[in-house]
């Protein structure tokens, strides 16, 4: 079952705040905001809310803050999920002038995004596509795990017994995050931990992106020297549940 709260927060956290990451590293992206200098807050009734800031080419994605210069306003969490899938429009509260910039660049980069996170074989074979499209997934994939974690109502036992420590997810040449974890808590960490009790370790940008596509599981990975797992194995075994979910939740 798909908790319209859950999902929401996998919406605003996962997909919609890794526009920071396609701009970081796409540059038809980049070329698109270059010389913007705009901000978008997406807020919620009773809900949480997000600023994006772009500016000087870059795209920040700002949890909790509420002062953009668009204000966009959704009256439920069901509103909000239903703008995601292109069947609602959202409430513009503040900033008519610079509706332009939702309807050019910003609408413009939310194609990319969608270009990006839903791929086909023919588009995966192009190395520059791979890179991007790997990018994204990771991005989302640990955000939208920490939403589920944190608030999905079947997963409320689990995370009441959830063991407390630092796990470090890495590809090789490639992005790195920490995931910090204990009972009813996983967030995600400001700086890299340098003695997690677990690691998850990609060879290459390759290996992430066939298991994150489904080209490949996690077994015959990990039986191909692809992906490596250490460390304290009850705590990359209860993030695989959450992350198990996201699938559900976003498929």
């Amino acid at each position: 079952m798909k908790d319209a709260k859950t999902l929401a927060h996998i919406n605003l956290f996962g997909v919609l705040a890794s526009l920071s990451t396609l701009c970081a590293v796409d540059d038809e992206a980049k070329a698109l905001i270059r010389g913007k200098n705009q901000s978008v807050t997406f807020r919620i009734r009773k809900g949480p809310r997000l600023t994006l800031v772009f500016k000087d080419g870059e795209c920040r994605a700002l949890p909790g803050v509420g002062n953009g210069q668009v204000q966009l306003f959704f009256r439920s969490y069901d509103h909000f999920n239903a703008l995601m899938d292109g069947q609602a429009n959202p409430i513009p509260l503040w900033g008519f002038t610079r509706l332009g910039f939702l309807t050019g660049p910003f609408d413009q980069l939310s194609k990319r995004l969608e270009f990006f996170l839903r791929p086909t074989d023919e588009r995966l074979v192009q190395p520059d596509y791979r890179r991007t499209n790997t990018a994204l997934l990771i991005s989302v994939a640990l955000n939208a795990s920490i939403q589920v974690a944190n608030l999905d109502p079947e997963l409320a036992q689990i995370r009441k017994g959830l063991p407390r420590g630092d796990i470090l997810f890495r590809v090789n040449g490639g992005p790195a995050q920490g995931i910090g974890i204990a009972p009813n808590q996983v967030q995600a960490l400001p700086e890299l931990p340098t003695e997690p009790r677990a690691t998850m370790t990609f060879a290459d940008m390759d290996a992430a992106c066939d298991l994150l596509n489904g080209r490949r599981d996690s077994f015959s990975s990990i039986a191909a020297g692809r992906l490596q797992l250490a460390g304290y194995i009850p705590l990359l075994d209860n993030f695989d549940k959450f992350l198990f979910k996201v699938n559900q939740y976003l498929n």
